[in-house]
């Protein structure tokens, strides 16, 4: 009892007051009397669903591997990520390393740079300190060169986030390494923003495949129709100019953006955009074309279970589905216990629409009276 109650003592004080008021409010969801909550979280689905229209296959290969073999470390795509630009074998990636892996995935998949990383680390409680020992020895006369490039301009510009000159620079290296492990990824972006500007600006309906999306401009909206066929609309787009000055006393450059009317409050206001935005619109978009398509598959394959009919008979015509929650990716049942087992749940999740082709799909999924976190 002592020994668990010290442990319970040396977590908490590792866990801000938010996370431990968010892990008492998740465990007073309980499930009804009889029955069991099975939950189901979609794995890595932003990353996978990331490299997937940007045609990544070394990530998708990656994550599928991962998926075939979760304990397997040199197929963890977070190491592999790692490795490649640390120069290591992703067997030989340590947790801190690793660790780097996944907020660069997390920071860098949408576009983002050195405050990408700063707003993630934050997220992750991550310390960026020993970053600069990790990164800058490996990296190269060229990388070093434009991180402390990178660095000088912030800090002329105030943008530095009062981050050390070492582990700014070591950021922006992270970055570069990124992009240069996932070209794919960064191209995508950079296309998907020449067809933005350029359906914008002719708006006179002509169509860009990119991202394994449809981008087209009419008078009233700029729209993107994802692979499931749903659309993201922007309404009244416009295309706006920038002159960048160069705080190095360079030459200025002009910057070309699209803006778009959107709804806060009671009234519109004009929002500026830029690539990365509209990849991560995209991302979610696509994510969440997934867990809907799952949760309709769920609810019909519930139903055909005896025990679980029989309990949402006794409900309320409008509750009757088995499906209790869902929570950013996780989909929630409130069920009989032991009437649906988690494998055929997890069958259930892994099966495709027409659209989903080569999308790697997995989940991890756990049983209990409770809700909480795996």
């Amino acid at each position: 009892m002592v020994d668990a109650l010290r442990k319970s003592e040396a977590y908490t004080a590792t866990v801000s007051p938010f996370e431990l008021a968010s892990i008492a409010l998740r465990h007073g969801i309980i499930a009804a009397q009889g029955n069991e909550l099975v939950v189901a979280d979609f794995k890595n689905i932003e990353t996978v669903v990331t490299a997937w229209i940007a045609g990544e296959q070394t990530v998708l290969d990656a994550f599928q591997a991962l998926f075939d073999n979760p304990k397997d470390k040199s197929k963890d795509p977070y190491r592999v990520i790692a490795g490649k630009m640390l120069g290591k074998r992703p067997e030989d990636v340590n947790e801190s390393e690793r660790q780097m892996g996944k907020v660069s995935i997390l920071a860098f998949g949408f576009g983002g740079g050195v405050a990408a990383v700063v707003n993630m680390s934050i997220a992750y409680q991550m310390d960026l300190e020993p970053l600069a020992g990790i990164i800058l020895p490996t990296a190269t006369p060229e990388q070093l060169e434009k991180a402390n490039t990178a660095w000088e301009r912030a800090f002329l510009k105030g943008e530095d986030f009062e981050l050390e000159r070492d582990v700014y620079m070591a950021c922006d290296v992270l970055k570069q390494a990124y992009r240069a492990a996932n070209p794919a990824i960064n191209k995508m972006r950079y296309d998907l923003n020449t067809a933005i500007l350029e359906a914008v600006a002719d708006k006179n309906g002509t169509v860009y495949h990119v991202g394994r999306c449809a981008v087209w401009c009419n008078a009233s909206f700029l729209v993107i129709e994802l692979p499931s066929g749903r659309r993201l609309l922007y309404a009244s787009p416009q295309i706006k100019t920038e002159e960048i000055e160069d705080v190095d006393g360079g030459r200025a450059w002009v910057s070309r953006y699209v803006t778009y009317s959107t709804v806060r409050g009671r009234s519109w206001r004009r929002e500026r955009a830029w690539a990365g935005l509209f990849v991560e619109n995209i991302v979610q978009a696509i994510a969440n074309d997934v867990l809907r398509a799952a949760m309709l598959r769920v609810h019909d394959d519930t139903l055909t279970v005896p025990e679980i009919k029989a309990y949402l008979d006794t409900l309320e015509p409008y509750a009757r589905t088995a499906i209790s929650l869902h929570v950013h990716d996780e989909i929630g049942l409130d069920v009989p216990k032991g009437s649906y087992p988690e494998a055929r749940f997890l069958a259930v999740l892994k099966q495709k629409e027409s659209w989903m082709a080569w999308l790697p799909i997995a989940a991890d999924l756990w049983t209990n009276p409770r809700y909480g976190k795996r």
